[in-house]
Formats: C-alpha cells, sequence, structure tokens
C-alpha cells in the first residue's frame, strides 16, 4: 500500500537558532559555488547552449631561471614588477627544491612575452610557466631538478600535455632570451621522458653537411605545419631553428 506523504514537523526555536549559526553559512557558501560553477552568459543575447566546445588550456611548459640570488627574492619579483614591468609564473621552484604555486594553471601568467612556437604567438595564453631559482652562473642543484621533474610529471599528465612540449624560454624568443641557460640539465629531462630530445616524431635523420663539421640531425614535427632542426655535436643536442 502506498504511503501518504506527510509534511515534516515544523522546527523548534533552539532548531532554527542553530540553523541560522551554523547551516545558514553553509548554504551560502553552496550558492556561491555553484553561481562560480555556471557559464557566463551575457544578458544581451539569448542562451543557447553548444556542447560543441571545451575548456581553454595549456598546450606546452616554458622553463625559465630567475637570475636572483634568492627564492625569496623571486617571489618579490613574480607577486610585484621588475624593471620592465610586471611579471608572474606559475610556478617558482626554489634551489632547495621547494615549489611555490603563483598562479592558477587557468589563468594567463606574464612570464613567456614576446614569443612563438609551433605556430602559437600568444605563448602566455596557451603555456604553463615555471621558473627555476638560479643565479644563471650556479648549477642546478638535484633538489630542484627532482621537483621539476615531479611537477612536469603531473602538470603534464593532468592537463594533456606532450611530453616533449616542454622548452625553454630561449627557445620561444630566441633573440631576447637564454634562460633557462647553459647550465640546465636538459639531458636529464631527455632520460625523464620531456623536452624535445624525449620523443617528437623524427621524420627525417641523417647526417647533414654544416659550414664547419658534420652533425647528427633530425627534424622534429611539434605540430600541425610546424618543424624544428635538431642536432648533436660534440656529443650535445642543440635546437637549431623553426621552420613551417
Amino acid at each position: 500500500m502506498a504511503r501518504t506523504p506527510r509534511c515534516p514537523a515544523a522546527p523548534s526555536p533552539r532548531a532554527i537558532a542553530r540553523w541560522s549559526r551554523f547551516g545558514l553559512p553553509l548554504l551560502l557558501l553552496a550558492a556561491l559555488g555553484a553561481c562560480t560553477s555556471a557559464p557566463v552568459r551575457n544578458p544581451m543575447a539569448e542562451w543557447r547552449g553548444s556542447p560543441n566546445h571545451d575548456e581553454r588550456r595549456a598546450q606546452l611548459v616554458v622553463l625559465h631561471q630567475t637570475e636572483m640570488d634568492s627564492a625569496q627574492a623571486a617571489l618579490l619579483t613574480l607577486r610585484t614588477r621588475n624593471a620592465h614591468g610586471r611579471v608572474s609564473a606559475h610556478y617558482l621552484i626554489g634551489a632547495d627544491g621547494r615549489l611555490y604555486q603563483l598562479v592558477a594553471e587557468s589563468a594567463r601568467a606574464w612570464h613567456a612575452g614576446a614569443s612563438r612556437w609551433a605556430g602559437i604567438a600568444d605563448l602566455n595564453s596557451a603555456s604553463i610557466g615555471i621558473e627555476l631559482d638560479n643565479d644563471g652562473q650556479s648549477p642546478f642543484t638535484d633538489a630542484q631538478i627532482e621537483t621539476l621533474l615531479r611537477l612536469l610529471g603531473d602538470v603534464t599528465t593532468r592537463l594533456a600535455i606532450p611530453p616533449h612540449m616542454v622548452v625553454g624560454h630561449a627557445d620561444v624568443a630566441p633573440t631576447r632570451k637564454s634562460d633557462p641557460g647553459v647550465l640546465f640539465p636538459w639531458q636529464r629531462l631527455a632520460e625523464a621522458g620531456f623536452s624535445l630530445l624525449a620523443g617528437p616524431e623524427r621524420i627525417e635523420c641523417g647526417w647533414w653537411d654544416g659550414d664547419d663539421a658534420r652533425r647528427d640531425y633530425f627534424v622534429a614535427q611539434l605540430g600541425e605545419g610546424a618543424f624544428a632542426w635538431i642536432y648533436r655535436e660534440a656529443g650535445e643536442w642543440y635546437l637549431h631553428g623553426l621552420f613551417a
């Protein structure tokens, strides 16, 4: 036999007071959370939602070195400004391996400047910026690189960034920048499966007779219609240039 629905009993004054003290703030927080997750809609338009879209997401990781004396000095600059204006990054890794996050991954940090990679011109909108606490003259510490490798594993997995799309600031702005510098251990990243040396599709291999030496080289396909020369000289790999 079907049960007849019954109205709940009226709450007592004590229950109402208790709810006002504890339950109402929680209800407001839940309502605010629902509001922040709702799509932003223009009141001038009639909403006709389409499922044919996805979230804007990072497509590569850009590595920097701070060229400063300490992580604390870098934190101050990345949260205020330097001589050229306001700058930031998503992450900063101290020489001791400590990891700081300054900008949400979904937001646009100001780290790449005028740069270009694989057909992408606005890299601030399409990349995760990682600053490494380094004065530009000292070797990177083991603790720092170990933290970087863990972070790269996490970020590239969660954001579906191809592991070979981990590049340096000098790669994306070669006429302006040189970081993360000549002391950065790219080979260690490659051994862990990151960077251009670790596994872009090799579409051509062979010997290239340059003006001064024979160099082992290959052409790496970075994206649709975007390629780079990678060459090895004296046992070291170098990025020679980009072309379409």
